[in-house]
């Protein structure tokens, strides 16, 4: 699973709903990783493939994934908001189906096809990342 951050549409805006309601905190143990992107590298990402005539299979994704539980405490960090309210992951199974396996599970994706070839990340991490898509919020 890959996460594309941004304020309009992809997991950001679904992520942060319980810290705006001071209920945020970790999807079970909080140990799954997640591989991010923010909106303007991963647009980014695809003109640098386009310009450079790069071809094959990329990893369109930030280099350093995340723990659920870090990026929830980074989110909770970014809003002033707590990060402690538990949520089981039979509840989300109950609740979401077989699509609570994307937040449940997790996976460590890295671009190094995307490096190699020369390509900098604007937002690296996710604190970056997080930081400016929750100030355009305010």
């Amino acid at each position: 699973m890959e996460l594309f951050f941004s304020n309009n549409g992809g997991a950001l805006p679904l992520m942060i709903k319980p810290y705006q309601f001071f209920a945020g905190g970790p999807i079970g143990k909080g140990n799954q990783p997640y591989s991010w992107i923010h909106i303007e590298d991963l647009v980014r990402a695809i003109l640098h493939i386009y310009e450079h005539r790069l071809t094959g299979v990329y990893n369109l994704t930030a280099p350093y994934p995340v723990t659920q539980q870090h990026l929830g405490k980074v989110i909770a960090e970014t809003l002033h908001r707590p990060h402690y309210f538990y949520t089981p992951k039979a509840l989300l199974k109950l609740v979401l189906g077989e699509q609570a396996m994307m937040v449940t599970k997790g996976q460590k994706v890295f671009p190094k096809k995307l490096l190699s070839h020369g390509f900098h990340f604007k937002y690296p991490n996710a604190k970056m990342a997080l930081a400016d898509l929750l100030d355009q919020l305010e």
